[in-house]
């Protein structure tokens, strides 16, 4: 039986991305960096704009996962044919992208330091050294333009398919796998282990990827309204939670942050059927 996702589901999905970009938005937003507030005031804009977007990259690790996933299940393609459909579908929506961006932000950052007038204002944080260390790491490693880890690590897990693919009706697998790569965090060995933990990306990506496979008649459930309030209310009292659990106790909040992602799918399906305008598309930033 072929997997289909319904042209409402889709619309979902399209409302589900565009709110995961605000929330990536008020994530990196100054908050009250430049003015004083009130303890009470504070404590509202951090709900706000600190632990509301904690949903948000998590959000669409699992998103990532799960399309990357989506069609292995009923696909009559063996595994390799698979995976080189995989990599030429992600070589243009990703590596493409990411080696563009970067030599973008890379010139954008040395035309920033030699134009005095420019430099007297604008003074990032990273500076290039014209050596080929910096070529080679602000094109291919994203020196120069830290964003670009998201795309980064979602190229490494593209090369990652067959190994994960695999694992497909294996929970314990997917189970295993998250929990070596998490406990390497414990005394990290290079720049590349801390980021394939970073906002638990391995586990979010995994987890689309596992529902993708073994649960995919679930994306196109229709959620009762009593549910969606219900989701509402969890979501509130959860974002409220981080601000009362400690930054250490990672393994929680890893907790939470799953809990909220279930919860944003679930308060999404009010939006199935309510046509998302034309502005809510542009996503690129």
């Amino acid at each position: 039986m072929k997997q289909i996702i319904e042209k409402d589901t889709s619309n979902k999905i399209r409302w589900v991305n565009f709110i995961g970009c605000i929330m990536i938005i008020l994530l990196h937003s100054t908050k009250y960096k430049y003015f004083a507030v009130s303890s009470t005031c504070k404590y509202f804009l951090n709900f706000i704009a600190l632990y509301l977007p904690e949903a948000g990259v998590p959000l669409f690790f699992v998103m990532s996962g799960f399309l990357m996933y989506k069609d292995v299940s009923d696909s009559k393609e063996s595994l390799f044919d698979q995976y080189k459909r995989k990599l030429k579908s992600r070589v243009n929506s990703l590596v493409v992208p990411f080696y563009i961006y970067n030599v973008f932000w890379m010139m954008i950052t040395i035309l920033e330091q030699s134009i005095p007038f420019v430099n007297r204002h604008i003074n990032s944080a990273v500076r290039y050294n014209y050596t080929l260390s910096d070529f080679f790491s602000g094109v291919f490693l994203y020196k120069f333009n830290g964003v670009a880890w998201y795309i980064f690590l979602l190229v490494i897990y593209a090369l990652l398919f067959p190994f994960f693919a695999r694992l497909s009706k294996k929970l314990w697998g997917w189970v295993i796998v998250v929990c070596a790569v998490l406990s390497c965090l414990k005394y990290p060995d290079g720049w590349l282990i801390g980021y394939i933990g970073h906002y638990n990306s391995l586990f979010f990506y995994i987890l689309g990827a596992y529902f993708a496979m073994c649960h995919f008649e679930r994306i196109n459930i229709k959620f009762e309204q009593r549910k969606i309030y219900m989701a509402g209310v969890v979501f509130l009292i959860t974002v409220a939670a981080f601000s009362v659990i400690p930054q250490e106790w990672e393994v929680v909040r890893m907790g939470l942050r799953t809990v909220e992602v279930l919860c944003v799918w679930i308060c999404c399906d009010s939006l199935r059927e309510v046509r998302i305008p034309r502005f809510a598309l542009i996503t690129f930033f």
